[in-house]
């Protein structure tokens, strides 16, 4: 992502992608139609504009139009209403004609009004799209816009020592800058210098300071598994974890992606050829997918309660603070979007925690259904945002484990022992040297296998001498 306190080369603004916060126009463009994007930009996320790139990435520059230029530099006062807050620099290149020229670079800043063009018209940018919106549309944004994005307010007790100066590091190196620390917070608009001293925003204590929630209490993402399908409570309670995480946002979604894994099952089935397949629970894209989305898009605002996920035999739930923001809504989340917290979007995009416009929930429909699963289910209540994902085990012909398999016993057992537990549920027994032929092993290593599962209480032996095999324990000697 680019950022106007450091210069980005002509290379680099052509490896920019078109989307939700980046386009190119020709010079050809007029000034009019120019405020229209500037318009669209400034009431989404913010972005940057180029003019001078044509939509083939040919350099025409603006040598060929001087008359346009000065035109350009006051559109975002004399033909947007009201006037369009951005930031501009020329950026040296050579044209298609091998001369030596440059093309001019807006960034437009998120606005806290709504805005229109001379003719009071209202655009939005969607995606790589400036959209006209309806007067419904038009009225619901009004209605919606803040005096402020949330999280651009000053945090000036942030002490500088209490940043996580390794993940700062590790978003230096991502995104390739050479900025040091303290330019890099101001690049990204997560800082401002104030009396000589750097203050961090509430986007930049979120995402880089070490303990977050001590300036923001309830910003944090509780971890739930329940037995069941059902949340019970007093002496039928049944939950069995309950883990809180209270880290900068790039490390809390690393952690809870981990933990979430560790509690999703894997289902290996015995298939044609002799062949043991696996299927998850849930596709991983699908689940962290929807977490992402829900300590991005967050109210942070709302302090009452904090993010949860919950894990439950059927399904996952992900909740979250604040129902959805501007234009968003149930019925047409997969085609427009605005970012409660464009300045935490905008970071966690650029470490790739976040999809381009429509490509999560898409995906997530797509992953889902490649597993013969229904779409996720997206829903508002009270102040909060839910997505639920369904697994249809029984659909999809997979056996729960059985209860003695749900213990901290299964981490210790090999790929081999699991999968032999996985076809015991579908078949009646196994001997050993049955065992032995589907995994190409020796026989020491089947028969440690076998006692290691009879030790633990997953299955039993039955018969005597080479006539032995082998079946689940039932609880019934």
């Amino acid at each position: 992502m680019l950022g106007l306190l450091e210069k980005p080369t002509i290379e680099e603004i052509l490896q920019q992608k078109e989307g939700q916060f980046f386009d190119r126009k020709s010079a050809r463009i007029e000034p009019r139609d120019l405020a229209n994007h500037l318009v669209a930009f400034a009431n989404a996320d913010g972005g940057f504009i180029v003019v001078g790139i044509e939509d083939d990435h040919k350099i025409t520059g603006l040598n060929d139009y001087p008359t346009k230029l000065n035109a350009f530099l006051q559109a975002p006062w004399d033909l947007c209403v009201p006037a369009v807050m951005t930031e501009h620099k020329f950026i040296d290149c050579i044209n298609i004609h091998g001369q030596a020229d440059k093309v001019l670079l807006f960034e437009i800043l998120q606005s806290g009004k709504l805005h229109a063009n001379t003719k009071d018209e209202v655009y939005l940018r969607l995606g790589d799209k400036s959209r006209k919106l309806t007067f419904e549309e038009r009225m619901q944004l009004a209605y919606d816009r803040g005096e402020a994005s949330w999280d651009s307010v000053p945090v000036p007790e942030f002490e500088l020592d209490e940043l996580d100066t390794e993940l700062l590091e590790r978003y230096r190196s991502m995104i390739g800058t050479s900025l040091d620390a303290h330019r890099l917070l101001l690049a990204r608009r997560l800082a401002q210098q104030k009396d000589g001293k750097l203050v961090l925003n509430r986007a930049g204590v979120l995402l880089f300071a070490k303990n977050p929630c001590f300036w923001f209490p309830r910003a944090n993402l509780r971890l739930l598994r329940y037995e069941g399908t059902t949340a019970e409570t007093g002496p039928r309670m049944n939950l069995t974890k309950d883990i809180r995480l209270e880290l900068p946002l790039p490390k809390l979604l690393d952690e809870a992606f981990r933990i979430i894994g560790t509690q999703l099952r894997e289902f290996t089935r015995l298939v044609k050829g002799g062949k043991f397949a696996t299927t998850p629970e849930y596709p991983e894209f699908a689940w962290q997918e929807a977490i992402a989305n829900a300590v991005i898009h967050r109210a942070y605002n709302i302090t009452g309660t904090d993010i949860h996920v919950k894990v439950f035999d059927d399904r996952v739930e992900v909740e979250s603070p604040g129902k959805l923001p501007g234009l968003v809504r149930v019925h047409n989340m997969r085609r427009i979007h605005f970012s409660r917290n464009p300045l935490i979007a905008r970071i966690m995009t650029d470490m790739e925690y976040m999809r381009d416009l429509g490509e999560g929930v898409d995906r997530m429909i797509l992953e889902m259904e490649k597993l013969g699963l229904e779409p996720p289910v997206f829903e508002e209540y009270a102040f909060m945002m839910r997505a639920t994902l369904r697994n249809n085990l029984e659909k999809r012909g997979l056996k729960l484990p059985a209860r003695a398999e749900v213990t901290d016993d299964l981490a210790e057992l090999n790929q081999r022992q699991l999968a032999l537990l996985a076809y015991l549920r579908e078949n009646e027994s196994v001997s050993r040297v049955e065992y032995e032929q589907m995994f190409g092993v020796s026989g020491k290593t089947a028969f440690r296998d076998f006692q290691k599962l009879i030790n633990k209480g997953f299955i039993k032996m039955i018969g005597d001498s080479k006539l032995t095999r082998y079946k689940l324990f039932s609880g019934q000697k």
